[in-house]
This record gives structure tokens, sequence and C-alpha cells, in this order.
């Protein structure tokens, strides 16, 4: 039984706008863990350049922030930033910042930042209320329930607590917005509404790459909603003007410029843009058009289409060969393909990425402008003018569908992990995600998912429709990148939000007085008590069970919010710069190694490490990197991963080309730490080796016969030769990591090291702590000055510089 509430009451509009606020409370205090336990701290890698970017931009103003090219990055090629990062997060923080200055609040620019993720996870809980409201139809019990798992479901907290200072912390609220006004707009039909969702989406593009979930979901519903024949006026009304407007604001964005146009992640969105204007043209001319004169007429308008795109061809090779005059001289030509590849060459690499099916197709119209143009038969130099002016505006045409023809790496990759690039792969948010996330992640929502779905089914309309493809698309993608449970979420809070207020609004009216029914009872007879009890469906002790079925869901609610408590506070509020140990003792290593590579190494030293640690060399130490999180260009990484694969001699001579002073490694075999870089090196192999430069590196080289990774004596020679297990395993022979365990053992790999007797021929240790969390060397020229020694814990950083150049 479902009963549908009228308008609440005064009295009950207070006390939801209170239980709001204490959601939204609730969502703030919650991720304040890191803050209470560390300090006013960024979190994470990527955090560290949005930090560094929002400063810059706070110091010198809105434009020099968009043309700032920064040479700290990336060498020696160096990162144009404004055409190259989605600066809504940038704006959001700068913005906030100036509003509290000009009303002298003396805050600094890090407390801003620290504190976006818990300030937009309370603005999430007001945007999934408005969700949840539409897509129920004014149901306020499910928007309330909603409101509250949003505000500490795990899975959004993981990337919202106090220092996560990354894109997220705001997209996903500027996605739910996107969605709530979406949903008014096409309840209202009104271009108001559709204007605002546009503008939503604008604040979505600019501050997540994400933002192509927006994109396609949004026509995906009105496609489920013509396939439904649900379609109307006012979603053709909703659906044109948000295109139209938000694809044009969203170009704006110089990250996105004109990838609308361009990119296959865009065609489906422009796709059913077409789609309904066609529809929406049909059902006017069935207004206007007999039955019988609707087909001739529509067979008409497909040839002229087909004629008109013909002579736009033709017009267009015109244009594209006006400087090609030697065809009046009715002389042979050779038509070049799109591509260089020959024949042979795709026979054997078929699916090479530069392949397009538009090859076949100028292909074919090559052959048609020959035989059908004359050109092998005659000479007159108008025909051949004509038919290759056909053939040009054909292969005009290709090479524009030649762009949209691929889609971006990691869309891709949700369709299929199959052949996707290491670089992509290699990247622990982009592996599949484990039952254990799913529960961790989601708690009982994992539960009331599939009930939320199956409440939508029964209650088929414009609002559950959505509500269903935003959960099933999300969790079917779940299954490829364990990161989309960021934006499986919001999708699983709407529909355990649906599921509970159907079970409680099922069982709240049998919450009777015992009093009433007995005066009932005594004023029937007991054949019309019993004809009422069938007709009612009444069975004994229907109050109390009522009642016991009410009290459920608040147990859960409160279990919800116990677990996503435990989580915030022991799984996702511990900074990646600040360790601790499982006594509680705090490990400053990162921040301390950084701190003397500022202080001790020159100002235009260039550090080489792997992209990791890319963002927090140049923001905490200020020094050049080579590579960092930004992982735009595949080769430049993949240099520096075959530089740490070759031998000694053959990364020195690589890194003298490259101007490289210092090496950075992380290593973990003394206190057992998982993430160091001789776990992640066989990553950094085939990242190597996935470039033609870098061909000759093979994952093979690297693993024993039997396929094993080893570190010990049964590692390979090639593995025991390379730079990154000469840096990580230098004087670690002689080392005792366990009273029970031989020298140099390894308790990451939980092995022996095969080599103890490591000596660099061209490098030399210079820094190194006490417990190996970090280390480095010096040069030949400066191997008499004294080595510093700083005691940390956990694990083991290598700082190398390479020998100065004689």
């Amino acid at each position: 039984m479902v009963v549908k509430l009228g308008k609440p009451t005064r009295k009950e509009k207070f006390l939801l706008l209170i239980a709001l606020a204490g959601a939204c409370c609730l969502a703030f205090i919650i991720r304040l863990f890191s803050v209470l336990r560390f300090e006013t701290m960024i979190h994470e890698y990527d955090p560290y350049f949005n930090f560094r970017s929002t400063e810059m931009m706070v110091e010198n103003g809105v434009f020099p922030f968009h043309n700032w090219f920064d040479a700290k990055s990336w060498y020696p090629l160096g990162r144009g930033v404004g055409s190259s990062v989605y600066p809504g997060l940038m704006w959001t923080a700068g913005s906030i910042y100036h509003f509290l200055r000009a009303f002298q609040f003396k805050v600094d620019v890090r407390q801003v930042c620290v504190f976006i993720g818990p300030l937009f996870s309370a603005f999430s809980v007001l945007a999934t209320y408005a969700l949840t409201w539409e897509v129920s139809k004014g149901n306020n019990g499910a928007a309330l329930f909603a409101s509250v798992f949003i505000a500490c479901v795990p899975g959004y907290i993981s990337r919202s607590v106090a220092g996560s200072y990354d894109n997220e912390s705001i997209a996903i609220f500027c996605m739910i917005l996107t969605f709530a006004l979406w949903m008014r707009a096409l309840r209202t039909g009104s271009m108001a509404s559709a204007t605002t969702a546009a503008l939503a989406y604008l604040y979505m593009v600019s501050s997540w790459g994400g933002y192509i979930f927006v994109t396609n979901l949004i026509p995906l519903h009105v496609l489920g909603l013509i396939l439904t024949k649900r379609f109307t006026y006012r979603c053709y009304v909703a659906y044109s003007t948000y295109y139209v407007i938000g694809t044009l604001l969203s170009m704006q964005i110089s990250f996105v410029n004109f990838k609308p146009t361009e990119s296959a992640d865009h065609m489906p969105a422009l796709g059913i843009f077409g789609l309904i204007q066609l529809l929406t043209f049909y059902n006017y001319l069935k207004t206007k058009v007999s039955s019988e004169n609707l087909w001739t007429l529509i067979g008409c308008g497909v040839a002229g289409a087909i004629g008109l795109v013909v002579v736009g061809a033709t017009l267009t090779g015109i244009v594209a060969s006006g400087s090609l005059s030697i065809l009046s001289d009715g002389e042979r030509f050779l038509l070049i393909p799109l591509d260089s590849t020959n024949d042979s060459t795709r026979s054997e690499s078929p699916s090479k990425p530069d392949w397009s099916p538009c090859d076949g197709l100028v292909s074919l119209a090559q052959r048609l402008t020959f035989e059908f143009g004359g050109l092998e038969h005659t000479e007159d130099s108008s025909t051949c003018q004509a038919s290759f002016s056909t053939y040009s505006g054909i292969q005009s045409a290709c090479n524009s569908a030649n762009k949209i023809g691929h889609l971006s790496g990691r869309l891709a990759f949700l369709f299929s992990s199959k052949g996707a690039i290491p670089i992509i792969a290699s990247v622990a948010e982009h592996q599949p995600t484990s039952w254990a996330h799913y529960y961790y992640d989601l708690h009982l929502l994992l539960l009331l998912f599939p009930l939320g779905v199956y409440r939508c089914y029964t209650n088929f309309h414009e609002g559950t429709l959505f509500a269903m493809m935003y959960g099933l698309t999300t969790l079917y993608f779940t299954r490829i990148m364990v990161r989309i449970v960021l934006v499986l979420a919001p999708a699983a809070c709407v529909l355990g939000g649906l599921a509970l207020s159907g079970h409680y609004y099922a069982f709240l009216p049998n919450l009777t007085s015992s009093s009433e029914e007995e005066k009932k009872e005594k004023d029937v007879t007991e054949k019309k008590k019993d004809i009422k009890k069938k007709a009612e469906g009444s069975y004994p002790f229907k109050s109390e069970i009522a009642a016991v079925a009410v009290f459920i869901p608040v147990l859960i609610v409160c279990s919800f919010v116990s677990h996503s408590i435990y989580m915030a506070r022991e799984h996702y509020s511990d900074p990646t710069i600040v360790l601790r140990a499982g006594n509680g003792k705090l490990y400053d290593d990162f921040r301390e190694a950084y701190k003397w590579i500022s202080e001790n190494t020159e100002e235009n030293a260039k550090v080489l490490s792997w992209w990791d640690y890319g963002y927090h060399l140049s923001s905490m130490a200020n020094r050049t990197v080579y590579v960092d999180g930004n992982t735009w260009n595949n080769t430049h990484i993949s240099t520096v991963g075959q530089i740490l694969a070759s031998d000694e001699k053959t990364s020195y001579e690589m890194m003298r080309e490259l101007d490289v002073n210092y090496v950075l490694v992380i290593f973990g075999g003394k206190i057992g730490y998982p993430g160091d870089d001789i776990n992640k090196f066989i990553w950094m192999i085939r990242i190597a080796g996935s470039t033609p430069n870098g061909a000759h590196i093979s994952q093979k080289q690297y693993m024993t016969k039997y396929g094993e990774y080893r570190i010990d004596s049964r590692a390979p020679k090639k593995m025991r030769n390379s730079l990154m297990y000469k840096l990580c395993y230098h004087r670690f022979g002689q080392l005792m990591t366990h009273p029970r365990a031989p020298l140099g053992y390894d308790l990451s790999q939980n092995q022996e090291v095969g080599d103890k007797n490591i000596a660099l021929e061209h490098l030399e240790e210079a820094y190194t702590t006490e417990n190996w969390i970090v280390s480095s060397c010096l040069s030949c020229e400066a191997a008499c000055e004294q080595i510093l020694r700083i005691i940390f814990a956990r694990f083991t950083i290598m700082f190398t510089p390479v020998v100065k150049y004689s």
C-alpha cells in the first residue's frame, strides 16, 4: 500500500527544514576528521597541483592564470595550464577566498581549499533532496532519506573529506544539481528552467572531465522517453534549449573547446538532438498532411537530402581542390588516401589507432570517380574536374568524420578494458570494483538499490525512468572502474530513499489508535466486521507490526550513519603525505623529504621521478619535474620508464640527454610498505614498452621463465641490472629488517634481495633516512659533503642526483 501525502503543513515544513539543516551539518562535520587529527593540509597528489594553480590565480588574476605556461612541469616541454585544466575548482575557491576577504575574514588560500570538500558536500545534500523530490513527484519522505544518505555515504566521503581539494569535491554537487534542474525543466517544459540546467551543466563541464557522463545520460533519458512513448512537447522544449545553450557554453572552456562538435564522446547528445527535431517535425506533419501523402512527402524529403549531400560534397571538393589547376590540362593524377599507411601495413595491423572505416569510404569514392568520372578513359578536363571535385568533397567529409571516429581513452576503457594503453590501466582507480569495495562504500544502500529499482519499475514515469537509468548505467560501469563508485553513490542514495519511503508509507497508515478501533468495532456487527477485515486486508496485531516496520528505517539509517563515521575516521581521513601507524604514531616523511629537496638542491634543479610524485615535487619542493599526474604525453612517461628499466650506464646516457639532475624513487622494503616503486615497477616496464622508442623493453625480460615477478636470486639479470633495482636495493643487502629474517630481506615483497653488493657507478648516495624512508645521492664533486640522516618510518624514498657533466 502506498499513501500519497498532501501538501505539508507549516509545522511539517519547519520540521523538514530542521532535518535538512541537520543533514547538512552531518555532511560537513563527518568530513573533518583529517583536520582534527592532523591539520589543515592538502591530501593526495592531484590536489597539490590544484592548490598551486589556485594560489597562482589568486595572486595574479584569472586571465594570467589562463595564459599561464608552467615551465616547472613536463621538462623540457612545459605545460600550458590554461588550456589543459578544468578551471571550475580554482574559480570556486578563488571566489570564496575573495568573498571572505571582502568581509574582512582573515583566511588563507590553503584553508579555503581544505574546506571546499565538506562545504560542497553540504550543498550536495540540498541538491540530492531537490533531485529526489523531482524524481518522486513531490515525495518529501524519499527526498529526506536520500539527503541523509548522501550526507554520509562513504563512496562520496572518500573524495570530499577536508583537504581533498580535487575536482570531484565540487563536481558531484554540480552533477546532482544539473540532474535536478533537468528534471524540473522536463516537468515544467519551460525554457527558463532548461536554461538554468544548461548553466549548471556549464559549471559541471568547467569542474571535471566526468561531465561526459552528464552529457550522455540526459540524451539517454530522452531516448528512453521516446522508446516508452512518453516523449512530449515539454521534453522537446527542455532538451532543445538545454542542449543548444549548454553546448555553446561548454565550448567556452578552453580545455573543451570544439570537442562537442568533434569528439565521439559527445555524438550521442547531438544524435538525440537531431532525432527529436525529426520526430517533432513528423508529429507536426501528421497534423497537417493526410496519412496517404505523408510517406510520399517523407520519401521526397529523403531523396532531396541525399541530393543536397552529393551537391554539397561536390562544392566542397571544388573549394578544396581550387588550387589544383593542373587538372585543366587533362593530366593524370594519383589521388592520395587519407593517411600514408600502405595496404600491407594495414593487413598486418588492422587495429592501428589511426585506421578508420572512413578510409574504406574514400577508397570506394576514389574508385567510383575513376570509373564513372572517366578518369581512366577520357581526357576531358571538365569531366576530370567534376569527378575529382566530388571525390575531394567526400574525402573532406570523411576527414571531418575521422576526427570523431574514436572515443577518448578513459571512456573507451569503460566499455572494454582490453587493449587499453598501460598508462590508463596502471592507475589503481581504474581497476575493477570488488564486492568488498561495494560493501564498504555503499553499505546498506547495496541492499536498498534493487528495492529502489523495483519501486521505480512499479511506479513508472519520467522521473523513475531517469532514476533507474542513472543507477543501472553507473552500476554497469563500476564493474570496469572502481572510480565510478563515486558517481554511483548519489544514484544509490536516490534509489535507497525511494525504497525506504515506499516501505515507510506502506505501514504508516496502519498506526491507528486502539481506542478508535474499539469504538468502530462496537458500532458494527460481527458479520460486517469480518467483511471489512477482508476488504482492508486486516490481520492480527496490525498496529504493532506497523510500529515495528516503521521503526526499521530508523535502524537502517542509524546503522548506515555509524558505518559511515567509521569509514570516514579510519579509512578516508589519512592524508598520503602524513602516514599513521597502527599504534597511532604519525610519520611526516613526505613533507620532510620535500623540504630537504627545496633547501639542499639548486633552484633550477630538475628531478626525475615516476609521475605519481610530480605534483608533490613541483608544489612542495618547487623543483622542475619531467612527468606528473596530468599524464597527457604517454611518450614522455614511457621515456622515464625506459630510464628506470634500463641498466645504469644506458640510463645515465639518457638522463644526460634530458639534462636530469636528480632521480627520486620510493622504496618500502625495510618497513613493508606495499605502495613503493618496486611494486609499481611492473607497470613502469609495460608503459616503457608501449611506445616505438621503448619497443626493446618487454615485460618478459623482467620475469622468470615461469612468469613470476621476483627480486631474489631467481630474478632475471635484466631485472637486477635495472636502475630501479639498483637504486632501491643499494646497501640494502647489509640491512636487517626483521630479527628472524636474513640480511636484505624485503618485507614488502617477502623475498631476500638477490644482489646484496650493489655498487653505483655513475650515481652516489647523498640523503638517506635512518629507517630507509628518504635516500638521496650527491654528485661525485660533492661527495665530501656530509650525508644527512633523518629518522622516518613506513617506507623508503631514494633521492639520487645524476653525476654532473664534465
